[in-house]
């Protein structure tokens, strides 16, 4: 059976789901950083392997196996591109749950009205019109979330760049590694 409330008419209960959302999304920064924290490891990882196997061939074989023990280094190199695919894929995906909590947390705090002109209540900041200014400029170019999460993802750069950068350099230096390999196997 419905009741007849309208959560809308009742602040605390919008506060109690505003603070919840908000919890959301301090859960999903803490995963993003979590996404570097795993997949730099497995790729630090991954990078030691190679150079120890590298020091071990070249100090323990004869001139006979190594083409054979450099054969056996390539899959290295391509794992780590493939996982930093990954990677900065999945990056992607918890950017866009990010901004999607946010469209909630903006929701909500236009009905508690807190994306109100305070600039006359203000003595210091006079110059800041909202309480929350963060998003206040992309806000008002949006229609609906999905908008707004793409305008997001697109103008706001900011450490979500410079991770997925890290795995583009990742990536490059996999590249390097299989184009070295190849060198060592002609020379």
């Amino acid at each position: 059976m419905a009741t007849s409330e309208d959560i809308f008419d009742k602040p605390d209960r919008l506060i109690h789901i505003w603070e919840n959302e908000r919890n959301t999304r301090n859960l999903a920064v803490k995963l993003m950083w979590e996404n570097m924290k795993y997949f730099g490891g497995l790729v630090g990882s991954l990078l030691t392997a190679y150079t120890a196997l590298l020091g071990y061939f070249y100090t323990t074989a004869d001139a006979n196996t190594t083409p054979l023990n450099l054969m056996i280094l390539f899959p290295i190199p391509a794992a780590i591109i493939f996982l930093t695919f990954y990677a900065r894929d999945d990056l992607k995906q918890r950017k866009r749950r990010f901004l999607l909590v946010v469209t909630h947390l903006l929701k909500l705090e236009e009905l508690l009205g807190l994306h109100r002109d305070i600039s006359d209540k203000l003595i210091h900041f006079k110059e800041d019109k909202y309480l929350f200014v963060e998003y206040q400029k992309n806000l008002s170019k949006c229609n609906t979330t999905e908008a707004f999460i793409d305008l997001e993802m697109r103008e706001n750069k900011g450490a979500f760049s410079w991770m997925q950068n890290i795995y583009s350099l990742m990536r490059v230096l996999a590249g390097v590694l299989i184009i070295f390999n190849i060198a060592l196997l002609i020379v």
